[in-house]
């Protein structure tokens, strides 16, 4: 291989492994109150597809326990306690990037929860 072929291609192996320590070294910040109309919309158009009966409540934006997929999480339940499910749901870069059930590590039947605030144009799921 070409000397200036080699190094462009260890050069781009350094940037590649730079880009994936960005990460690891510089925390995400924490979703911030300011964004909670933009969380809430987001909720309120991924709740239909849960399935849930009932209408959402939410928990205050933490750190996540187990920090396997993000930094900070929300805990997300319907309000009929008769048919309750938790659903665990993640950020990065302040935006929700990923979500599922709860599994005990998350501890979101601990949480305490109010009604995720309605919106203009968005109808609670009856």
């Amino acid at each position: 291989m070409n000397p200036a072929l080699r190094l462009l291609t260890i050069g781009l192996a350094f940037l590649l492994c730079a880009c994936s320590l960005a990460d690891t070294i510089l925390p995400d910040p924490e979703p911030s109150l300011s964004a909670l109309d933009d969380t809430a919309s987001q909720i309120w158009k991924l709740y239909p597809g849960l399935k849930l009966a009932g209408n959402p409540e939410v928990s205050a934006v933490h750190r996540n326990p187990s920090s396997s997929l993000a930094e900070w999480a929300m805990c997300l339940r319907n309000d009929a306690a008769d048919r309750r499910q938790y659903y665990t749901l993640f950020f990065r870069n302040r935006r929700i990037a990923d979500f599922r059930l709860s599994v005990i590590s998350d501890g979101c039947e601990n949480e305490s929860y109010v009604p995720l605030p309605e919106l203009k144009g968005v109808e609670a799921k009856q």
